[in-house]
């Protein structure tokens, strides 16, 4: 949406030469003529070329999410957020591809998985990516802390919860909010006498889910201004070299790079392989977002999106029998989707009982320290709060 009002607020301004200064100066500009603006880092440019070379696929990247039960708006504005649909993207933390995962958490997917996870093509991760969500939002009952906890992890969003709990919440959704804002502020005032509240819980933390709902509009227009293509894939059932896919298919090595960014001379075997058409010799249909979900699938996803144990309980041992059967159930549908969904449950399983984060959460829960700095910094921002409005009158 454009509002051709503001179009003329930057004649005569002159502008900041770094771009962080240069993006908050444009904000304050845009306020006085607009009112309060959302004003967040981007990827700016950098998702440019990519949505020039990628952009055809997201109908197809949205239907894998949707498979999923996630909304394909939602699941395509955190990819952007995350990577600018780049299957090379690296940070500096070792995440990599689609969705920016760990190259660690990548393999011990990749050691669960019964067929070879590629980290770097986007069709390949977005299922698991797409599953993953499915799993948070199941988990929490909303997609704003399953948001979060990609970003921020699974120890800052329980401790949020708590947080917000303690400050009257009821429901999840309004713990999360209400436990956000207050981090947020604590870690405002001078000082880290706060720091055992909000821990590493930080600003782009409590912005994240706001800025991939913002991405939701730049996904439509996207797919509104690009003509869609399809993708077809098969698993290969021996090593192919590239030279091999470009004779049989008569589309150049850029084209099959453009639907395979991983390949470099040879797709492996057992893998997938990406194209615009299917061609039956170079292995058996996995593309299992081209053709109606299995109604056993459907079944098993319904069930389990409806799912209402509450977070607290799923980092909880005894819970993982209730996690098992629906992995049992996922993998006797035998479609791809669901050895996804199998394998994505495994994987959440392990890492909620062999690392510290219950112990961390239950710990935080019961710290009388806390508590009393949740209390103390309550009381503290209501002062500021009341020195701000008494300067303004």
């Amino acid at each position: 949406m454009t509002d051709p009002s503001l179009a003329r607020v930057l004649d005569g301004q002159p502008l900041a030469r770094k771009v962080g200064d240069r993006r908050d100066q444009v904000a304050q500009l845009l306020e006085r003529a607009a009112g309060p603006v959302v004003n967040n880092s981007t990827r700016g440019d950098a998702l440019v070329p990519n949505a020039r070379r990628y952009g055809a696929f997201l109908g197809e990247w949205g239907a894998i999410y949707e498979r999923f039960g996630v909304p394909s708006d939602i699941g395509l504005a955190q990819v952007i957020l995350e990577s600018g649909l780049s299957a090379q993207r690296r940070s500096e933390a070792n995440a990599i591809g689609f969705c920016q995962w760990l190259q660690k958490n990548w393999k011990r997917l990749n050691r669960i998985s019964p067929t070879p996870i590629e980290g770097k093509n986007q069709t390949t991760q977005a299922p698991y990516c797409a599953a993953y969500l499915s799993v948070l939002a199941t988990k929490y009952g909303s997609f704003i802390p399953a948001l979060s906890e990609h970003n921020a992890g699974g120890t800052n969003v329980g401790r949020t919860l708590i947080n917000g709990e303690r400050m009257g919440a009821a429901d999840v959704r309004t713990q999360y909010l209400l436990g956000s804002q207050l981090a947020r502020d604590l870690r405002e005032l001078p000082g880290k006498s706060y720091e055992d509240v909000y821990g590493s819980y930080g600003l782009r933390s409590y912005l994240y889910a706001e800025m991939v709902f913002g991405n939701t509009f730049i996904v439509k227009n996207l797919m509104a201004s690009t003509p869609q293509e399809p993708i077809y894939a098969m698993r290969t059932p021996r090593a192919i070299t590239l030279a091999e896919i470009v004779t049989r298919t008569g589309l150049s090595a850029d084209e099959v790079r453009r639907f395979n960014p991983a390949l470099v001379d040879r797709v492996p075997a057992q893998s997938a392989l990406y194209l615009p058409s299917y061609v039956s010799d170079l292995g058996a249909d996995i593309a299992f977002w081209r053709r109606p979900a299995a109604p056993s699938y459907v079944a098993v996803l319904n069930d389990f999106m409806r799912l209402d144990a509450g977070p607290e309980h799923w980092d909880d041992p005894a819970f993982a029998r209730v996690l098992t059967d629906f992995r049992r159930r996922f993998r006797d549908t035998h479609t791809e989707e669901g050895t996804v969904m199998d394998t994505v449950l495994a994987y959440v399983m392990d890492q909620a009982y062999t690392s510290g984060r219950r112990t961390l959460v239950a710990e935080f829960r019961s710290s009388e320290q806390v508590r009393r700095l949740i209390e103390r910094g309550r009381l503290e921002l209501d002062v500021v709060r009341l020195s701000f409005a008494l300067t303004k009158k």
